[in-house]
């Protein structure tokens, strides 16, 4: 078969590159498919396998979710600081040095009239 035409030798190459366009994403999708498959599987192991994913993650969950309630729920620490106090006397100024200590089993209420 001989063609002639100009636009018939076009369209004719148009369509080869389209089929290989078609070929090439069709091996692509297959290489997709299969890395899919990979993941699910992987997804699907036994959890009570101590070596598997989300048997790890559990773990991991459970074990930052205790230190976080251990945070949270630990006394406050006692705090040391020091203050200087500045007592101003007509003509003179005295600089005291005071501990400060403050604990947190400390009660704080306010008052109400």
């Amino acid at each position: 078969m001989v063609v002639k035409n100009k636009l018939e030798k076009f369209l004719i190459g148009l369509s080869g590159f389209f089929a290989l366009a078609l070929f090439v994403m069709g091996i692509k999708v297959a290489d997709s498919n299969k890395k899919l498959d990979a993941i699910q599987n992987d997804l699907a192991m036994n959890p009570a396998d101590p070596g598997s994913g989300p048997a790890i993650q559990n773990e991991i969950g459970t074990t930052r979710d205790a230190i976080l309630n251990k945070a949270a729920h630990s006394p406050e620490s006692t705090t040391k600081q020091t203050t200087v106090i500045r007592t101003v006397i007509p003509g003179k100024v005295i600089t005291q040095t005071v501990p400060v200590s403050s604990s947190g089993s400390s009660n704080k209420t306010t008052k109400t009239s």
